[in-house]
């Protein structure tokens, strides 16, 4: 259940920071010139995929996701699997660890 949560974490946190922006802001041409593509998701590989076309933006033309996002997630849920079986095989983290501040 670790495992899956932190897999989900990851696109989460990925979708939010793309609402933020407003998807279409992560699709600018390399033209430049405030080129912006239409942003659809795509699953393999993960992220976003930028297309623009020739009516609406001067140029047509297809990216697909960087290979950063699927390696991101996959270190999530590799990490969560990790932490899942440290704590199966009895595994207690330090006393003090968690992010506390020392005094």
């Amino acid at each position: 259940m670790l495992t899956l949560s932190w897999g989900v974490a990851g696109l989460v946190a990925q979708r939010g920071v793309a609402y933020v922006l407003d998807d279409d802001l992560l699709c600018e041409h390399e033209v430049g010139g405030s080129n912006y593509g239409e942003t659809s998701w795509s699953w393999w590989p993960l992220g976003p995929a930028c297309t623009w076309t020739q009516e609406a933006n001067r140029v047509t033309d297809h990216e697909d996701p960087s290979w950063a996002y699927t390696v991101l997630t996959v270190c999530c849920v590799a990490s969560g699997v990790v932490v899942a079986q440290a704590y199966r095989r009895g595994w207690v983290p330090p006393e003090g660890a968690g992010g506390y501040c020392l005094s």
